[in-house]
């Protein structure tokens, strides 16, 4: 708490009813930069019991993706239109 305002601080110990409660506010108010009002509103909205408790796919989105199934099966289009390639000298 040593990073934050003293109406912060007193907001925090006036409104937080666990000592869970008032660490977790403190820590997020000096991450985000939150303003008093700002605190006072994540407060009232029960953050602390909202956050982290969202179903999400998010980490399975990101594993790593089978590169060998992710090519192309068939020949690429540019294999198959290959030009002879002139000398400069030909007439």
């Amino acid at each position: 708490m040593a990073h934050l305002p003293w109406g912060h601080i007193f907001t925090i110990l006036d409104k937080a009813a666990t000592g869970e409660e008032r660490d977790w506010y403190a820590a997020a108010a000096v991450q985000y930069g939150w303003s008093r009002n700002v605190l006072l509103n994540m407060m009232m909205n029960r953050s602390v019991e909202r956050t982290g408790t969202a179903t999400s796919n998010f980490t399975r989105q990101l594993a790593t993706p089978d590169l060998p199934s992710m090519r192309p099966r068939t020949p690429t289009i540019s294999s198959s239109l290959a030009c002879p390639v002139r000398s400069p000298n030909a007439t």
